[in-house]
């Protein structure tokens, strides 16, 4: 009986729920987006870009220009558009050139 009540109570985090609506999909095995980072690499920049990343704390101009640490809000890259962390990853122009 505890199990149950545990398991219907499971809260999941923040990051977690913002990313399966943005995305729109929720079938991702979260424990293995967490492990990720560090199988992928000994690099612990890479670590750190990584957990910024899936943790949406990763610094954008949207963010920095919201508490007064960026002049502008607009991608630093293309300057089109608000740079959000899905503007800067799978939609600038500029990041697909590069790539």
């Amino acid at each position: 009986m505890y199990k149950t009540l545990i398991l219907k109570k499971k809260a999941y985090p923040t990051s977690e729920i913002k990313w399966n609506k943005e995305i729109e999909v929720t079938c991702y095995d979260w424990s293995k987006m967490y492990s990720l980072p560090f199988k992928c690499t000994k690099e612990y920049k890479f670590h750190w870009f990584q957990f910024q990343l899936i943790h949406r704390i990763l610094p954008t101009n949207t963010y920095l220009h919201k508490i007064g640490q960026a002049n502008f809000p607009s991608c630093y890259l293309c300057q089109q558009t608000l740079e959000t962390i899905k503007h800067i990853l799978p939609e600038c122009f500029v990041v697909k050139e590069i790539g």
